[in-house]
């Protein structure tokens, strides 16, 4: 957490066990900030050592590294070396999106911040359907706050729990036997379902109570949208003469 990694750690998201994993001492973790030594202070986390255990050029002479206070093996500590100066999380195996990947990533050794970098970015990160409440609840997929194509979908500013979007939440819907959302679908849209919620008339409509459409599922006389089966008697009445569409 001092260094400001992000994601999994303990282990990543690959089943690599960190070795900041092993930096447990506050003291040892208080001594190896940034911010106490003049050369680093600009930066965040922990530089004198880093979290992986290398000693970064702006530290003072008498930093002591993981190694020697025994934290980290000095084979640990000779196979960081070859990684020196790299930035706090630049390692792959720090970044979720680039946790297969050797080496460091988020800068690569020449600079280049790799497309996968992204992935852990938090703004990228609320962007995202599945992390904004209203959004998730609709079951959609991708960016929403706000979508690739820079518009905020209505779902992001939701503040109520959105199940009541669910057909199954909703009588006339749930009684048509329809899935997933129906007041409004994933794409926005509010059904003719979401209208009907008068138990008596939901019991009018079933397939099942006209002889020629027993057979089949749900709302047919009319079916969920207003239409009248062929199979329905001339008796029944559409929704609109009943005056809900």
């Amino acid at each position: 957490a001092a260094a400001g990694l992000p994601g999994a750690c303990c282990p990543t998201n690959s089943g690599e066990m960190l070795n900041c994993c092993k930096i447990t001492d506050p003291t040892t973790i208080e001594e190896a900030k940034c911010e106490k030594y003049e050369g680093c202070a600009d930066l965040p986390g922990l530089c004198c050592p880093t979290a992986d255990g290398t000693m970064l050029a702006c530290c003072n002479s008498g930093a002591a590294s993981f190694a020697e206070k025994g934290i980290f093996s000095s084979d640990d500590d000779e196979e960081e070396d070859e990684d020196v100066g790299a930035p706090v999380g630049a390692s792959c195996s720090a970044n979720p999106g680039c946790s297969a990947l050797p080496g460091n990533c988020c800068p690569a050794d020449d600079g280049t911040m790799l497309a996968c970098c992204s992935d852990t970015d938090p703004e990228n990160e609320a962007k995202k359907c599945e992390n904004n409440p209203g959004c998730a609840a609709l079951g959609l997929g991708g960016n929403c706050c706000p979508a690739n194509d820079g518009t905020m979908s209505e779902c992001c500013n939701a503040q109520v729990n959105n199940t009541q979007a669910m057909c199954s939440e909703n009588p006339g819907c749930a009684a048509a036997g329809l899935p997933g959302a129906c007041c409004p679908t994933n794409s926005g849209e509010m059904l003719n379902c979401c209208k009907i919620t008068d138990p008596t008339t939901i019991e009018e409509a079933k397939c099942e109570k006209y002889e020629g459409c027993a057979d089949l599922p749900g709302l047919c006389c009319p079916t969920a949208d207003g239409t009248m089966l062929a199979c329905c008697n001339s008796g029944a009445a559409s929704f609109a003469e009943k005056g809900i569409f």
